[in-house]
């Protein structure tokens, strides 16, 4: 969810209740520095991503299961060594990093009855201080990844390089990177 100015790094300074101020706290500065155009762009890339891929807007509830037997679950939630999280990794406190999987399987049909296709997900969040590695699942989640996002480096477009199932990332203190599943 972005609000006015987030897309240029407006912060109101964590204030989540500035709508009374009539100050810098609440003003919108509107003058696009390098830094701040290199965000506005980064936040049109992921608003692009969104309205090109059905699979981040979906009308149905996840049910984390697969849609179709043998096939991967519409939603699942991957851990940093590449399996799916299991119980004891959700209530581990010190845990700070998840991987979530959107199947392009979509539960929902086209007016012809067939059923609507769009490209898997892999989406790996890393909320930790530290560096962490991180390793690429494999079937039934995807063989090889293409990055096309990446907000420690700004990276906003489609790698032309596959990072193969198994292969470890790293991801960097505070950060996200989504991937398309490539095959």
């Amino acid at each position: 969810m972005l609000l006015q100015g987030d897309e240029l790094g407006r912060t109101q300074r964590g204030n989540n209740n500035a709508y009374c101020q009539d100050n810098a706290i609440s003003w919108v500065d509107w003058d696009l520095d390098d830094r701040r155009t290199q965000l506005l762009e980064y936040a049109r890339a992921v608003m692009r991503v969104r309205r090109q891929h059905r699979a981040f807007r979906q009308r149905f509830f996840f049910d984390g299961r697969p849609l179709h037997e043998g096939g991967p679950k519409d939603l699942a939630w991957i851990g940093p060594d590449g399996t799916e999280v299991t119980e004891a990794a959700w209530t581990d406190p010190l845990a700070r990093t998840l991987g979530m999987f959107i199947a392009g399987e979509l539960n929902a049909v086209h007016a012809d009855g067939t059923q609507v296709q769009d490209d898997s997900f892999l989406i790996l969040l890393h909320a930790g201080e530290e560096a962490i590695d991180f390793t690429l699942p494999g079937p039934p989640y995807g063989s090889a990844y293409q990055r096309i996002l990446d907000t420690f480096t700004g990276e906003h477009a489609e790698a032309d390089v596959e990072e193969p199932a198994g292969s470890t990332v790293t991801m960097l203190a505070r950060s996200m990177i989504v991937y398309r599943v490539a095959r």
